[in-house]
């Protein structure tokens, strides 16, 4: 991890005034914490803040360079980058002070190296998670944990105690955790139709047929409705 990142702050005073009048002039107001400092409220150059506010840099270690003596030097990471909902431009940031003789938590990409045995199998392959939390010193902190799939079967999967950790760094997330997997691709079936017999299809066609079977229980299908007889008055 590089260690060798330099980054121009300066201090500032607290208040959204000042915060605003900041951003007019296009720098972005932060404060640094952490390894027992103060809580320290600077700024630094837009640019430069757009710059490494990404996921390349995640992880990487950058020296403060100020006129204060205090924030001078200091080794950081970015912990937080505030953004405006619109522009996404940043408008804060929070930096977090470490001693790079002390254990840090981060989380780390993983990355799937080989192509799984099982996508020949007719699966797919299926990302569970793709970060993980991690314990080491801050120089130790990977780029990523490889996660290796090649020898991955349909219905099989990688869980965290099945990866080799390098040397100095330590899981946090459960050693169960389940990474990625191969899933079976389920075929579609297509659905049968309601109307699958001929009584059936006479029926939603309103035939005369199926009027008559629906009227008369126990009548053969499609056979005739008998007429009906009218009834005889019985003579007195």
């Amino acid at each position: 991890m590089n260690t060798n990142i330099e980054i121009q702050v300066q201090s500032r005073k607290s208040g959204k005034s000042n915060c605003r009048k900041l951003r007019r002039q296009e720098n972005i107001p932060g404060v640094i914490y952490g390894a027992g400092k103060k809580n320290a409220p600077l700024f630094a150059e837009e640019k430069v803040i757009k710059k490494f506010a990404s996921r390349e840099y995640e992880n990487a270690i950058f020296t403060l360079k100020s006129d204060d003596k205090e924030i001078n030097g200091a080794k950081v990471l970015f912990k937080d980058i505030s953004r405006h909902p619109v522009s996404r431009k940043p408008i804060h940031f929070d930096f977090l002070a470490i001693d790079l003789n002390k254990e840090i938590r981060v989380y780390v990409d993983l990355k799937f190296e080989g192509k799984a045995i099982g996508l020949t199998e007719g699966g797919l392959l299926e990302a569970i998670v793709r970060q993980i939390e991690i314990a080491c010193l801050p120089t130790k902190i990977p780029e990523f944990i490889a996660v290796d799939v090649s020898n991955l079967h349909v219905g099989q999967t990688v869980h965290l105690k099945d990866v080799t950790l390098p040397d100095g760094v330590r899981a946090i997330s459960s050693s169960d955790l389940a990474l990625v997997t191969v899933t079976v691709v389920e075929e579609e079936v297509a659905a049968t139709p309601a109307a699958a017999t001929p009584d059936a299809a006479a029926a939603a066609a309103g035939t005369p047929a199926a009027a008559g079977a629906a009227a008369t229980p126990g009548a053969a299908p499609g056979a005739t409705p008998a007429a009906a007889t009218p009834a005889k008055t019985e003579k007195k």
